[in-house]
């Protein structure tokens, strides 16, 4: 059941979709925060996760750590994303992020520094995390500098 071997998720343009309080096959709610939840058994395969346009995200669950496959995230026009969670720390797989314009994205998770497999940041239109991720002194940059292509703008 449910879609085993899914490797790639788009989410776009869905302003109230509650991404993380999905029903199963029976009508029974899932935990939002686990990804772990019986109601998401199919997502651990999923290597590629974009959202796009999706207004009411205000955070992602932490349960997105678990998404240990996951090797391209993007996130796009969130317009109330304020925080990423510190288990994104745990996608070890991770090797893109790209995050465009979410201007209310206040900081980035300290757990990025352990994403010893990401090779490509990209940051734009996210004015806030524009100054924090500024070389030398921004507060996040030592978080990022690890990461060998990074390329943070704003238009």
């Amino acid at each position: 059941s449910g879609l085993p071997h899914i490797k790639t998720l788009c989410v776009k343009n869905c302003g109230e979709l509650d991404l993380w309080d999905v029903k199963d096959e029976d009508g029974d709610a899932g935990k939002g925060n686990s990804v772990n939840s019986s109601t998401w058994p199919c997502i651990k395969s999923l290597e590629v996760l974009s959202l796009g346009g999706v207004s009411e995200l205000q955070s992602l669950p932490s349960g997105i750590g678990g998404l240990t496959a996951l090797q391209r995230l993007s996130i796009i026009k969130c317009d109330n994303l304020k925080t990423l969670p510190e288990s994104i720390g745990s996608l070890s797989q991770l090797r893109a992020l790209a995050i465009f314009g979410c201007s209310k994205l206040e900081a980035l998770p300290k757990s990025i520094q352990n994403l010893t497999a990401l090779q490509g940041l990209i940051i734009m239109d996210c004015p806030v995390l524009k100054t924090r991720c500024e070389k030398p002194d921004g507060d996040d940059w030592p978080l990022i500098q690890h990461i060998p292509h990074k390329l943070i703008t704003q238009s």
